[in-house]
Formats: C-alpha cells, sequence, structure tokens
C-alpha cells in the first residue's frame, strides 16, 4: 500500500478512535476542515509542519500515521491498554525493582525523564528516517 494512502486512512482512524470531528483536529492544528478532509480522503499529505503538530493534537506519534497495518503489532500500539501494575515480563520486574530502590522521588523522576527523553530521540529518529526515505515531507 502507497504511504500517503495509509496516511489517509491512520488519520481517520485517529479521528475517530478520539471521537473528534474533522473540524475539531482542524483547529487543534491550524488549518482548515477541507484540508483534514483532504488528507483523509485523498493521496496528499499536509505540509512538513503541520504534519509536526499532529502528535500534540492526536497523542499519536507521527511514525504511526505512516505504518502499515501489518507493521503495528497490539503491543506497539499507542492506544492499546497499558500494562497492569503488575509486571508482565522478567524484564519488567526487575525494572520496578531496581526502579523501587532508588533513594528519593527526585532520583526516581530522573529517571523517568531519562526514559522519556530516550523515547522522543528514537520518535526523532524514526521522523528522520521517514524523512530521508521520502515518506514525509522534510521539516523546514
Amino acid at each position: 500500500m502507497d504511504k500517503e494512502m495509509n496516511f489517509g486512512k491512520r488519520l481517520l482512524k485517529a479521528i475517530n478512535d478520539l471521537g473528534m470531528s474533522q473540524s475539531e483536529l482542524a483547529r487543534r492544528l491550524g488549518v482548515k476542515a477541507q484540508s483534514v478532509n483532504g488528507w483523509c480522503n485523498s493521496d496528499i499529505l499536509p505540509r512538513s509542519e503541520i504534519l509536526n503538530r499532529l502528535p500534540a493534537a492526536t497523542g499519536y506519534p507521527l511514525s504511526w500515521f505512516f505504518m502499515e497495518d501489518n507493521e503495528l503489532k497490539e503491543d506497539h500500539d499507542p492506544w492499546a491498554p497499558k500494562p497492569s501494575v503488575k509486571p508482565a515480563s522478567e524484564l519488567q520486574s526487575k525494572l520496578l525493582e531496581v526502579f523501587e530502590e532508588l533513594p528519593t522521588d527526585d532520583e526516581k523522576e530522573k529517571i523517568i525523564r531519562m526514559i522519556e527523553f530516550r523515547l522522543k530521540e528514537l520518535d526523532d529518529f524514526a521522523t528522520s528516517y521517514l524523512q530521508k526515505r521520502n515518506l514525509i515531507p522534510p521539516t523546514k
């Protein structure tokens, strides 16, 4: 499937899953509702500055909009239910165990910020990769 066609399909899915209208997404992105409708129903992509606003407007990482359906397993779906407090794996258990050994809340918050920073790095890498492969427009 063409990545642009998949973009429109995924954009429509995000709008529906969030229970918002195309007009509401347009307002969040600072564009006209007709633009959102065009992205959902044709093979055109928004400009790069609009693409870069999508994660904040929808909560989906930018790379999600360009994935093929078979690329996304449920455990990687940003809208799949979050893991329960009970560790689901040995690695999760070990992470929680080590995390709880940290002496202060400040130390715990530092670790959380480090993990969040790393996740942002990975998302930025995915965006860069998609841009280099000309699957999304470059940022200006």
